[in-house]
């Protein structure tokens, strides 16, 4: 029931921007979060999940910061998951991480700190030169985004 529960919100979050704004100003996603936070579920669940965050990120318009801000906040645990899901063994599901941290670093660097603390750097610039080429852009985009905030590249380079 939680995985179509899951694919649901996303199947409507990515149809529409009215539905997707209805989803964040009544905080529907919230709910859950215990879901995509649950690091014993099942790999399709985390698949779903992963899919469910790169669709609340994604779309025509673009989702205002404002509106998804309070989701990934909540989500700092989520943004662990994010990360962590770069060492799983499924394309799928490290191309939706990558999509997620590309918005993540674009928007704001209110994440830079979680997504620093979470040590995934060393897998960024290892996909973004040796492992797929399909993950080549996305990786170099999320270490520049990553680069362009006030003393990170000195972070970077230590």
């Amino acid at each position: 029931m939680r995985e179509q529960t899951i694919w649901c919100y996303g199947n409507l979050i990515g149809e529409s921007s009215l539905l997707r704004q209805h989803f964040f100003t009544n905080k529907i996603l919230l709910k859950i979060l215990d879901v995509v936070n649950d690091i014993n579920a099942t790999k399709s669940i985390t698949r779903i999940s992963m899919w469910l965050m790169c669709q609340i990120t994604k779309g025509k318009p673009s989702p205002k910061y404002e509106d998804v801000n309070y989701l990934f906040i909540k989500m700092s645990v989520c943004i662990k998951t994010v990360t962590s899901s770069l060492w799983l063994n499924d394309e799928e599901v490290i191309g939706y991480a990558l999509q997620i941290l590309t918005f993540l670093t674009y928007s704001d660097n209110q994440f830079s700190g979680l997504i620093f603390s979470s040590n995934c750097l060393q897998k960024l610039v290892e996909f973004a030169y040796v492992k797929k080429k399909k993950f080549n852009i996305p990786c170099l985009r999320i270490i520049g985004n990553l680069l362009c905030i006030d003393n990170t590249a000195e972070v970077f380079i230590q």
